[in-house]
């Protein structure tokens, strides 16, 4: 039967408002969230490029053509730094829009941790930029990034020493602009602040005069020569100006800042100092008692039933015959010391099926730069780069200033005896795990989803990762015959609370260097040549110690759930699956190492 005209234009009207809808019920797409996510990884890259020569993402193609990020120190103008802004709430307002991006509730698997991931991130990031502020306030923002810019070139063979010579010289050259941003942007600092970054530049001035070059026979030439002076001179101008920086900052972060910044570093959006606190207080309370039960009998050993008038006389009579005993007569040998440590360590996770080692990632142990050793007096780490972690891990041990008297030297010495560089090993193999099986883990991750979720990861899974594989290591009974070490261990363990209660005391409620310097002394035995370098590292890193609890508390819940749901549960599997899927927060990380399973509430 065939229709007549007005039958088919019926049927037509009919016919293409449901089609047209259709088409619009079916909207954004996974497809169209898998774009978003890549782009996001390449293009916060190249607005950074001393991180993405880190991570080893290298050119970036660009509306202005191919830029070869190495060569770049990044645009920190007051400008750029609004692009940045800008950029990441363009990408919030995307993550949100229904028009843009699908039902976050009905995403299932990698794309909903790679989402969650980005929101987590740029939270973060825009927190730090209008909020925080960091780079108007504190002249170590800009010499971090420039140490990095110099360093990591002369560390990772990403090219050949001649084209990495060619970068650090670009880079050179971009000094003086760098650092007039780096003053146009700085208002106010503390005394503190503005004494610790005047040793950074010196740090710095020694590694572009003699490290590099020495390094690097390349950087010889009269390109690097011409390059390196003026960046010297530029960073001397830097000095002079911070001589004459106003000091009305304080170094103290404040309490609603300190509280806005553990939030987004932990995705915990209920999270409470005053809570945080009392959970806090309950663990330091428990590792001392642990502590003193293990000091005693150490004690009677020694001294038969002499009975010393407080626990910090007793702890005293013990390390002064423990530590000075099994100390290191020199720092000269630590990094060896180390060295032998993590194999030791390493030997005891395999046995005990507590990890599975990756191939191919080499963790080195050598001294800590010197423009790094002010901020991290004990110890620092540089990861495998993400996209080519065939290049290798660096743990850095700080040596002492050279200008240290003998006493510094031997607290030193006894503070960092044989047993606690067997807890450093322990850290220094936690650090190299987690950055080596986040860059070589599963094989059929994406290289954006790579770079999402490790690239400025969860900044509590990273820092609490540490302090968690060293409990549950301690907890299977590594070295358990020792006394001595068990001493060690658990000392190590209530300076760590200790200090988390340190950082939250200091920054949020006006505690002095005094009272911090007497709480170590008195009541966490550190050695007192010792203590000033690690309150003054609490006091330049704000955040650091009370972030790393929250995470190592946030690892043993996850860890808790995938026991609840998983039948075969392996210390290996678990360790494997977590650091394999990234730096992601608590709940999207018990998703994934569940398989979907379980959600953390």
């Amino acid at each position: 039967m065939s229709l007549n005209l007005k039958q088919k234009l019926l049927i037509g009207a009919v016919t293409i408002p449901f089609l047209m809808g259709m088409e619009c019920s079916i909207g954004p797409t996974p497809e169209d969230a898998e774009a978003v996510v890549k782009e996001f990884a390449y293009q916060t890259l190249a607005m950074e490029p001393v991180l993405a020569t880190e991570v080893g993402y290298h050119t970036h193609d660009g509306p202005e053509g191919t830029v070869q990020l190495d060569e770049q120190l990044g645009d920190y103008s007051s400008s750029g730094i609004q692009a940045r802004v800008a950029y990441m709430s363009q990408i919030v307002n995307t993550l949100r829009d229904p028009e843009k991006m699908p039902d976050r509730s009905k995403l299932r698997g990698e794309i909903f941790a790679d989402l969650t991931s980005m929101e987590d991130r740029t939270e973060r990031v825009l927190f730090e930029l209008q909020t925080r502020q960091r780079y108007a306030t504190d002249p170590n923002f800009c010499m971090e990034i420039l140490g990095r810019a110099l360093l990591v070139p002369t560390l990772q063979a990403y090219a050949s020493e001649s084209a990495r010579a060619g970068h650090i010289t670009a880079r050179l050259q971009k000094v003086p602009e760098f650092l007039g941003q780096a003053q146009q942007n700085l208002t106010a600092s503390s005394a503190l602040q503005i004494a610790a970054t005047k040793s950074q530049v010196a740090g710095l001035i020694e590694m572009i005069g003699e490290d590099i070059p020495a390094q690097m026979p390349s950087a010889s030439g009269p390109d690097y020569s011409a390059a390196a002076d003026g960046a010297v001179s530029a960073l001397q101008g830097f000095d002079t100006f911070l001589s004459g920086l106003a000091t009305a900052g304080d170094w103290r972060m404040g309490s609603s800042l300190f509280e806005q910044k553990l939030k987004v570093d932990s995705s915990l959006d209920d999270l409470s100092l005053d809570q945080l606190q009392t959970e806090l207080q309950a663990d330091y309370d428990d590792a001392y008692s642990r502590l003193m039960a293990v000091a005693r009998p150490i004690h009677r050993g020694i001294y038969g039933n002499q009975r010393p008038p407080s626990d910090f006389a007793l702890m005293r009579d013990i390390l002064d015959i423990v530590s000075d005993a099994n100390r290191l007569t020199s720092e000269d040998g630590a990094v060896a010391r180390i060295e032998e440590n993590i194999e030791t360590a390493k030997a005891f996770m395999l046995q005990e099926e507590l990890m599975e080692f990756p191939s191919g990632v080499e963790l080195s142990v050598s001294q800590t730069p010197a423009f790094l050793r002010e901020r991290f007096p004990v110890s620092a780490f540089e990861g495998a780069p993400v996209l080519h972690p065939d290049l290798g891990t660096y743990f850095w041990v700080s040596p002492l200033p050279a200008t240290a008297d003998r006493r510094a030297v031997l607290a030193k010495l006894r503070e960092y005896n044989n047993f606690k560089l067997q807890i450093v090993a322990v850290d220094a193999l936690a650090r190299y795990l987690q950055s080596a099986v986040a860059a070589t883990g599963d094989p059929d991750m994406s290289e954006a989803t790579r770079l999402v979720r490790n690239v400025n990861g969860n900044r509590a899974y990273i820092s609490g990762w540490s302090m968690y594989l060293a409990t549950s290591t301690m907890d299977e009974d590594f070295n358990k015959s020792s006394q001595n070490f068990q001493l060690n261990w658990l000392k190590y363990k209530v300076e760590f609370l200790a200090s988390a209660i340190l950082d939250i005391k200091m920054h949020t409620q006006n505690m002095s260097v005094d009272e911090a310097e007497t709480m170590l002394q008195r009541q966490v035995f550190m050695e007192a040549g010792a203590v000033s370098s690690a309150v003054r590292s609490i006091q330049l890193n704000p955040t650091n110690f009370a972030i790393a609890y929250i995470g190592s508390k946030q690892w043993l819940r996850v860890r808790t759930r995938y026991q609840e749901i998983t039948t075969d549960f392996k210390f290996s599997s678990f360790h494997s699956k977590a650091l394999g899927a990234g730096a992601l927060p608590p709940a999207e990380l018990v998703y994934l190492t569940t398989e979907g399973q379980g959600r953390l509430e």
